[in-house]
């Protein structure tokens, strides 16, 4: 399958024109007629998951075509025009000759002989490359790529200069190198199927809370004026939070507006007795809810989001499309000094 077809499904799964006006799913590297070997799902491309991967095609920093080992000697030893210098002998036409063993006379003859069986082997392959007519698949064979497909997006805004040493161009430049690809489905994915997972994984109907409706990206709950330190306890145990934040402005909630990732925003619309229940609070954001009389509770971006690659994987099983979960981590670390 290639780039351009898979693009196709994930278009008919989430459409890409849902995404946010300052979003960037789609394509973000790679070739549309590139031959997909493997696929990935991750929430987003690290540099480590990209030098994890196996490149059958990778290059060593000098151009060299590089072993399953990454060892470049290893490769150019099977070229039968090769002469390698090292520090046990020479490297002639792919035999190793001791220089112990290789006097002057003997080494100048090698070569002169090496010399002529190239020119011969020269010679065949044009004689070959005339009376062997080449066949159309050698001529158009697809370029390979290995494709991951993430929820976040490596480029938002267009890039002006490539710094290869940092964020995102040191992973640009790793993927270019290994002929892997990228599309992200970002904000297209929350409004079809990722805020609705995370809905499902807080399981407010056992609250016997009712669905209301969708506003933007949130999804609305009716509260029943639902105690506010009762929700908070139920989220962190639901989510097996060891530590969660959340602000207080009224005691009981009236409706809850949730979203994975970050939707602090959402405060806009939200009115007096209402609580936001979503990844990412600033302390401005919460300030300014507070004083509207809009409560929120922060269970983190990664943790709301984190089941990206197993909602997507699902999907795609029902397709007969083969997609292996990368190990994405999260980068904060919460660390207890006191209990």
């Amino acid at each position: 399958m290639k780039v351009r077809e898979l693009y196709e499904i994930l278009n008919d799964i989430s459409p890409f024109n849902l995404q946010a006006s300052w979003d960037n799913s789609g394509l973000n590297i790679g070739e549309w007629e590139c031959e997909i070997e493997r696929i990935y799902l991750a929430l987003e491309l690290t540099e480590e998951m990209v030098l994890g991967i196996p490149s059958d095609l990778g290059r060593d920093e000098c151009g060299f075509a590089l072993d399953s080992k990454g060892d470049s000697s290893a490769s150019l030893a099977n070229d039968d025009t090769s002469i390698i210098l090292s520090n046990t002998g020479v490297m002639l036409s792919g035999r190793e000759t001791s220089l112990k063993n290789l006097d002057s006379k003997d080494y100048s003859a090698s070569l002169a002989n090496d010399g002529i069986n190239q020119k011969n082997s020269v010679n065949k392959k044009n004689i070959e490359s005339k009376d062997t007519p080449k066949t159309q698949n050698n001529i158009n064979t697809p370029k390979k790529t290995t494709l991951f497909i993430t929820h976040h997006p490596l480029i938002f805004a267009p890039l002006k200069t490539l710094h290869t040493h940092l964020y995102p161009s040191n992973i640009i430049r790793a993927c270019i190198k290994r002929d892997i690809s990228l599309i992200a489905m970002h904000t297209n994915f929350d409004l079809t199927h990722l805020n609705n997972a995370f809905v499902k994984k807080l399981d407010l109907e056992s609250l016997n809370l009712q669905y209301s409706h969708t506003q933007d990206f949130s999804i609305i709950y009716h509260a029943n004026n639902i105690l506010l330190e009762n929700l908070v306890t139920y989220i962190a145990l639901r989510m097996g939070l060891k530590h969660i934040r959340y602000s207080k402005a009224t005691d009981n909630i009236q409706n809850i507006y949730i979203t994975s990732g970050s939707n602090a925003s959402s405060y806009n619309i939200a009115k007096r007795g209402d609580c936001i229940i979503t990844g990412d609070i600033k302390y401005h954001d919460a300030m300014i809810a507070k004083s509207n009389g809009i409560s929120f509770i922060e269970v983190g971006h990664f943790e709301s989001e984190c089941i990206f690659g197993s909602v997507l994987q699902e999907i795609l099983q029902k397709l007969d499309i083969h997609a292996i979960i990368a190990d994405s981590h999260n980068p904060f670390i919460i660390r207890s000094f006191y209990e």
